[in-house]
């Protein structure tokens, strides 16, 4: 009877160990799967990089383009943009479309330096940018007021009959005319393949124009 009793606390010893080892195995699995790895720990979001891109020079009631498309993101998430227009001249009248999207189309009726800010966001952090766009007569970089040329037309606005407007150039030196025209023509040709030089046949016709057009307001002003 002693033999089966102590055989008896023997094996319930034995079973009770296993039992206790069977919890603290699943105790353990339970706490590692709770407790979180560097594998399943969500990577940390990485800020976009905001690019406005360069200063713009433009001609005055003409659409200028802001270019943010430099902009990146380490993550490759898609960027948000975000245009907005911090200064601006006194009393200009300035507009700014497609403010949401990476290139903005910017236009001015004043001249004067305007200053712009983009903001990109990844939708988590965001970073910002600034440039700015200078608006001048003929988009040349020179305000009116210091410009020699300020309609741009290559007739100084000291012999210049329309000095603000580039398309008429009579030069109020019949002399330098001719020079006047070809430099126009030619420089309507480097602009565009499709207009050819004019012949010499036709150059008289055309310098003949530009003095009817001269005398005409020569007489208006004697009138006056």
């Amino acid at each position: 009877m002693k033999g089966m009793r102590r055989r008896s606390k023997l094996w319930l010893a034995i079973a009770s160990s296993s039992v206790l080892a069977a919890c603290n195995g699943d105790l353990k699995d339970t706490i590692s799967s709770v407790q979180p790895t560097e594998q399943n720990q969500p990577s940390a979001n990485s800020a976009p990089l905001a690019d406005a891109g360069g200063a713009v020079i433009g001609a005055g009631n003409t659409v200028v383009f802001v270019n943010g498309s430099g902009s990146s993101d380490a993550d490759q998430d898609e960027l948000q943009y975000t245009w907005e227009v911090l200064s601006s001249p006194d009393g200009s009248a300035y507009s700014l479309s497609s403010n949401d999207k990476a290139v903005a189309r910017f236009s001015s009726d004043l001249e004067g330096e305007y200053g712009l800010k983009l903001t990109v966001s990844d939708g988590q952090a965001s970073d910002t940018s600034e440039t700015s766009v200078f608006i001048d007569q003929d988009g040349d970089g020179v305000v009116s007021g210091q410009d020699l040329d300020r309609d741009g037309d290559l007739v100084p606005n000291t012999k210049d009959a329309f000095p603000d407007n580039p398309a008429e150039f009579v030069d109020t030196d019949p002399m330098a005319m001719v020079s006047a025209i070809m430099r126009k023509r030619t420089k309507m040709v480097m602009a565009s393949k499709t207009i050819s030089m004019p012949s010499l046949s036709t150059l008289p016709f055309m310098l003949l124009g530009n003095l009817l057009k001269l005398a005409s307001m020569t007489t208006l002003v004697r009138l006056r």
